[in-house]
């Protein structure tokens, strides 16, 4: 029950963190799930995120079609909830989107 009630926030929080980094680091590229926890410094809210056995990861780097969902982040009481993340959320400013 607390991760649904968090779960915006954490959302927010994973796509400002994978942000930052991608934005200094122009050439960005995530090999699994460990590389991008790593390289991206998550908080420890986050990085439970991706470490979930239920979440889906796909490896990407900057040349990845936007589009392209490269994280889907399953939360809740028999995984009820889906937080699905593309390329773009997470690698451009938020004023691209």
């Amino acid at each position: 029950m607390a991760d649904e009630q968090e779960a915006p926030v954490v959302a927010h929080q994973l796509k400002k963190e994978t942000r930052r980094y991608c934005g200094a680091n122009q050439q960005f590229h995530f090999d699994s799930k460990a590389d991008f926890k790593d390289k991206c410094h998550l908080t420890t809210q986050c990085r439970a995120w991706v470490e979930a056995t239920a979440t889906e990861f796909a490896p990407f780097d900057y040349l990845t079609p936007t589009n392209k969902i490269v994280l889907a982040v399953h939360i809740g009481r028999r995984h009820a909830f889906t937080y699905s993340f593309t390329k773009s959320e997470l690698s451009e400013p938020p004023d691209r989107e």
